[in-house]
């Protein structure tokens, strides 16, 4: 063994040094999380205490200031603000979490025909346009012209021309927006469950416990890393998103968190002068954020207890469904009808007006072909670059030596999460700018270098998978002369599959529907995140066939990725 790779026992949680020995590894890990995630976040916490308001943060005559912080929590009714995030955020979590885990069960750990295919059916909403499925769902329940609606007056016999049902209410928008979240939870809880270790459940059922039992004790214990990553993860982009409060939100006079951020960025003559007013927000975000990790971090300290991928693992047995096969089957059919059923047809509908001839004019124009290579270069590009230093701050966190400096390192990928992209596409703006030598400002290499600094989902999900895996395989590496590269290519990588393989395509959805972070950064050229209207003068419906092309694009790069990926692990 070298003398640098001194190797401790580590079931109690405690890593083996050899890795914190290892500088290059570790100063490159840093350098590229600093590059992507300290720049926008320095440039938030500046501009948040930058004044007077109305002024942005780098103009001559502006100073330093609490104005921006005190405005924050006077501006309109803070409290009514906070009582409907509160109740926004929580109903739409719950909902994600209770459908999440289902259908994650469902393909993971239940004998349901062709998981596979399944999986991707569950996923497909995650890459469309989430303002095609809202307006898709609104469609039906519309007061006055919703099918849904007229079909339930014609069966109550109701004279009045509106309702029963109306989508104008926090209620409404909780279904909404927990429906948009299930996805993302749903890809979290699949790479947890996939790890889980059957040894401990199986140990479970033969001491005689029943199934309810073994899940409340066993199986959900496990997975409270996975599960609580997904309910933080949730809960901001919820915050995040307005697509849901923008649509649904205004008419039913909800006050959320969401509209205050978006009116600060949005002013009536688009000078970005609540650019200080919209950094104090994200601030206030930032620090919930930080006491939610700092639980987390203190909760789950004995990495040992969570870690149910070992060199003894047993994969965990698929339960037979049985007599429940035809109410999952219906639970599954349900969901996907409403979540991507009903957009689908939406969208075939309104590519056809003109027949094929959508699509041709489509895939027969340059700047349709241009916008499609574009977003690909960036969306691969991003996603191979922020998954691999996601990988490599998982690896340091989680296996490293003990360290406060690791704790800085987890909260530093994690605050990405709290940097809208228009904060995020202004600080890189003045970085490209100040450097301008380099070639960035206007170029892809730029775009795809900024893309990657979301990197606080992808990071959470790689973490939370980081420690289910036992460090026994890496001991026994390091004992037998491997360097710290390589047991982490062919030991830590093949067993992170899963997670690896979830994180590279949020990377690269999100990527691929990007358009603020592009029009900030000067990139000029057609991508698929800036909009579909590329064929001037087509024929109708060629926008809504455009939309079906990168949508499928998108999937089977997904798909291509996934498969190279569990085909090496031999999952």
């Amino acid at each position: 063994m070298r003398s640098n790779q001194k190797v401790k026992n580590t079931r109690t949680g405690r890593s083996f040094s050899f890795l914190s020995t290892q500088l290059p590894i570790n100063a490159v890990t840093v350098v590229s999380i600093v590059m992507l995630v300290a720049v926008p976040m320095l440039m938030l916490v500046f501009s948040a205490f930058r004044g007077p308001i109305g002024t942005l943060p780098f103009e001559s005559n502006t100073y330093f200031t609490t104005e921006n912080i005190y405005e924050a929590f006077q501006f309109g009714n803070f409290n009514r603000m906070a009582r409907d995030t509160i109740m926004y955020v929580t109903g739409s979590v719950f909902l994600a979490l209770l459908i999440g885990y289902v259908l994650a069960w469902i393909i993971e750990r239940t004998d349901f025909p062709l998981p596979g295919i399944w999986f991707a059916a569950i996923i497909i909403p995650f890459l469309f346009p989430e303002r095609t499925i809202i307006m898709s769902w609104l469609e039906y329940i519309l007061p006055r012209t919703g099918d849904l609606n007229i079909w339930l007056r014609s069966i109550l016999g109701s004279t009045d021309g509106r309702g029963p049902i109306d989508p104008y209410n926090l209620y409404t928008m909780v279904i909404f927006q927990g429906l948009m979240l299930t996805p993302i939870v749903f890809l979290v809880l699949a790479a947890t469950l996939r790890n889980q270790n059957g040894a401990m459940e199986e140990a479970s059922r033969t001491s005689g416990a029943s199934n309810w039992a073994t899940v409340k004790s066993i199986t959900l214990p496990l997975l409270f890393p996975g599960v609580f990553t997904a309910a933080v993860l949730s809960a901001w982009l919820t915050i995040d998103s307005t697509n849901v409060p923008m649509t649904l939100g205004g008419a039913s006079k909800v006050s959320l968190f969401n509209f205050k951020i978006w009116a600060a960025l949005n002013s009536v003559d688009q000078s970005f002068t609540g650019f200080g007013l919209a950094s104090s927000y994200a601030l206030m975000g930032m620090s919930t954020l930080f006491i939610l990790f700092a639980a987390y971090t203190f909760i789950t300290r004995q990495t040992a207890k969570y870690a149910t991928v070992t060199g003894n693992t047993m994969r965990a047995p698929k339960v037979e469904l049985g007599y429940w096969f035809l109410p999952t089957a219906s639970f599954l059919l349900l969901y996907l009808f409403l979540m991507w059923g009903l957009p689908v047809y939406r969208l075939i509908q309104g590519s056809l007006r003109a027949g094929l001839s959508g699509y041709g004019a489509q895939l027969t124009d340059d700047r349709f072909l241009s916008a499609l290579t574009n977003s690909a270069i960036m969306s691969i590009g991003s996603a191979t670059l922020g998954t691999t230093v996601v990988v490599l701050v998982a690896w340091i966190v989680v296996r490293g030596s003990n360290g406060k400096w690791k704790t800085g390192l987890d909260l530093l990928a994690t605050s990405s999460l709290v940097i809208p992209a228009v904060l995020a596409g202004v600080a890189f703006l003045m970085v490209f700018l100040t450097f301008k030598s380099l070639p960035l400002y206007g170029t892809l290499l730029g775009v795809t270098y900024a893309l990657a600094y979301r990197l606080a989902i992808p990071y959470r999900i790689t973490n939370a998978g980081m420690r289910q895996i036992g460090p026994d395989m890496e001991e026994v590496s390091a004992t037998s002369g491997g360097s710290p590269f390589q047991t982490l290519k062919q030991i830590t990588m093949p067993l992170l599959a899963p997670a690896i393989s979830v994180s590279w395509t949020i990377f690269f959805v999100f990527a691929m529907r990007e358009s603020t972070l592009i029009r900030y950064l000067g990139f000029l050229e057609p991508t698929i995140g800036g909009g579909i209207r590329y064929v001037r003068g087509g024929p109708p419906g060629s926008q809504s066939a455009g939309t079906v092309i990168s949508i499928l694009f998108i999937l089977l790069v997904i798909l291509m990725v996934r498969y190279l990926l569990f085909r090496r692990a031999k999952f």
